[in-house]
């Protein structure tokens, strides 16, 4: 059977008019066969009726067998190999569902063709191949950036975790030795200069073991995502109230309405831990008071703000507020400043926001958090 200019067709042609459509098929840089399911019953009986003249021209310019070698045959005549996989399966489903159906990507003479197949009419479908080259190269680029940014992980968390490790063990040692020098020496046998000395040195170990602390929590922060789970709104404030160490002179408002969440929880308690620690940890005085509210501004997002009376933070230093290591106040309890650095962190890395207010007296931080909410 000879080329022809608008595709070919199988002895006796088809059964309807397509001739807008030929001009159209033969006017793009996509290969198409037709093929006509004759006997329902029977998941291989799709005859091959039509080309069009790109996928004609793929076929000789790659040196595979002719396509006039499978025009007018059935799929299990022109391709026996293929009885026994999905290929079949693929053109059934599209006819029965009215769907397209990707058969496959392959590689085809240094070129990536998607194979789709989708139905056409009551008994016909199309077989369309596609050059996604540089989609599947961009997808390989993706993956190997994926890929290099795994390992690369991998490695900070071992790196972190030996480091953590390895500084821990001579600042332990250091705080051991302070105390038994302490503890060996006769109470007036040690000077009240020497005694502070030690007691500052201990002192300085904990900080060093709270920073080596805060840097494995912030080097992991929004990493091994867990599954978001559901859980009142009691219990959550109830494990962040356990968790905060609030002195007894601070007082904590939270939201009493029985609500029932659907969020990530564990990440969020330590949002709602930090904030709430570092409004007391920074507070002027021996007692004060802590408001934690809630909202639900839209379908998949919650809001919640940590208010203090505290000393509140001048405008200036808004910014740097949320930057690591960064401590607007001088701390005697350990206090690293990577609180709201860590805060900031772990809320963008699922997609949230967080903003500062304070005006005079008093600072609130507003967060946004992926979630939803229900009546109890």
């Amino acid at each position: 059977m000879g080329t022809a200019t608008r595709g070919q067709w199988a002895a006796g042609g088809p059964h309807f008019d397509l001739g807008a459509f030929e001009d159209l098929a033969n006017s793009i840089p996509v290969g198409i066969t037709i093929a006509r399911w004759e006997d329902r019953s029977d998941r291989v009986k799709f005859r091959y009726v039509w080309v069009n003249d790109h996928a004609l021209s793929l076929a000789r310019a790659h040196d595979s067998a002719p396509i006039e070698q499978f025009l007018g045959k059935t799929l299990d005549e022109a391709f026996p190999e293929l009885v026994e996989s999905e290929v079949p399966d693929k053109y059934v489903a599209a006819m029965q569902t009215g769907q397209s159906q990707v058969i496959a990507v392959l590689p085809y003479a240094g070129e990536s063709y998607e194979i789709r197949v989708a139905p056409m009419s009551t008994d016909l479908i199309v077989v369309t191949y596609v050059n996604v080259r540089d989609r599947v190269r961009a997808e390989q680029a993706r993956d190997s950036l994926v890929e290099e940014l795994r390992r690369s992980n991998e490695e900070l968390d071992q790196f972190a975790h030996i480091a953590a490790h390895d500084l821990k063990a001579p600042l332990r040692n250091l705080a051991s030795l302070a105390g038994w020098v302490a503890e060996d020496l006769p109470a007036e046998q040690l000077p009240d200069g020497t005694r502070r000395h030690l007691e500052l040195m201990k002192s300085v170990v904990r900080r060093m073991e709270n920073l080596l602390d805060d840097l494995m929590l912030y080097a992991r922060a929004g990493r091994g995502e867990p599954e978001p789970s559901r859980f009142t709104m009691a219990a959550l404030v109830d494990s962040v109230r356990g968790s905060c160490g609030l002195q007894p002179g601070f007082e904590l408002v939270v939201p009493e309405a029985p609500l029932l969440l659907t969020a990530i929880r564990t990440p969020l308690e330590l949002v709602l831990r930090n904030l709430i620690s570092n409004a007391a940890r920074h507070h002027d005085r021996p007692a004060g008071r802590i408001e934690l509210s809630f909202d639900a501004p839209g379908d998949d997002i919650l809001s919640f703000s940590v208010a203090d009376d505290g000393p509140g933070i001048p405008q200036e230093h808004h910014g740097r507020a949320f930057e690591m290591f960064t401590r607007l106040q001088p701390s005697e309890d350990g206090g690293t400043g990577a609180g709201l650095a860590l805060v900031k962190k772990t809320v963008e890395a699922r997609g949230g926001a967080v903003t500062l207010q304070s005006q005079g007296r008093g600072t609130t931080v507003h967060f946004t958090w992926p979630g939803s909410v229900h009546a109890q």
